[in-house]
């Protein structure tokens, strides 16, 4: 059942204080879902199974600054650094790394590489936009710009009943001058096109949206693929 249809005396759970969320990157629809239906604080965590959980903020933050993940948590460091591995200054995008700090009487742990792309503050805020495989150019402006992909996947999910939903931003001269968001679904057949346009303007994110069925959509995506190969 989508959050939606939930009946109002279901909102909240009385005996729940807080929600953490982590494992990606958290989407206004589902800090918005989880505080209507399950409790008011909701915090969102950032962390890797091999270093731990690196930074920790509420849904609050999360939801005014886009990209943000909270801020560094203590005992542990974050590094930026570019393709060519030399260090970013605050501020600057680029591969984000980062290991426990050195204690008095350890040595100097190395940096581990996630696969995750932004940047952080000199006051140690973090912001992720991204994965590494997903931005080919860090020095494009475009690239400090969160995906829509993950936002529209959960819209699909919660407000669809989507069993299954994968989305990509396709912005390049295959298709004409303005992106698309091209959605593969699954046993979701109520989701409109136009209405799903309509929530993403409300949050700020444009792009015209096309909906396939998933075999559909493999075929596109591989079509697209040879056209570029």
């Amino acid at each position: 059942m989508p959050w939606s249809g939930l009946p109002a005396n279901q909102a909240q759970v009385p005996s729940l204080r807080t929600v953490a969320i982590g494992g990606a990157i958290p989407t206004r629809a589902l800090l918005e879902a989880a505080a209507i239906y399950l409790c008011k604080e909701i915090r969102c965590r950032y962390g890797t199974s091999e270093v731990g959980l690196l930074a920790e903020t509420t849904a609050s933050e999360i939801l005014s600054k886009p990209g943000f993940v909270g801020r560094v948590q203590p005992g542990f460091e974050i590094g930026v650094f570019d393709p060519s591995g030399a260090a970013c200054h605050p501020g600057q995008i680029g591969i984000v790394k980062a290991r426990v700090k050195r204690s008095s009487d350890s040595e100097q742990d190395a940096w581990t590489d996630h696969g995750d792309v932004g940047w952080i503050t000199d006051d140690s805020q973090l912001f992720i936009v991204g994965r590494t495989s997903d931005i080919a150019d860090l020095s494009d402006d475009l690239a400090r710009q969160v995906s829509p992909v993950h936002e529209v996947e959960h819209l699909l999910r919660l407000e669809w009943d989507a069993n299954d939903a994968g989305a990509v931003l396709v912005d390049d001269e295959t298709i004409g001058a303005k992106p698309e968001i091209w959605v593969g679904t699954v046993d979701c057949k109520d989701a409109r096109a136009d209405k799903l346009e309509a929530i993403l303007r409300h949050r700020g994110i444009g792009g015209t949206v096309r909906l396939f069925p998933c075999r559909q959509f493999r075929a596109q995506l591989m079509a697209r693929s040879s056209a570029h190969n």
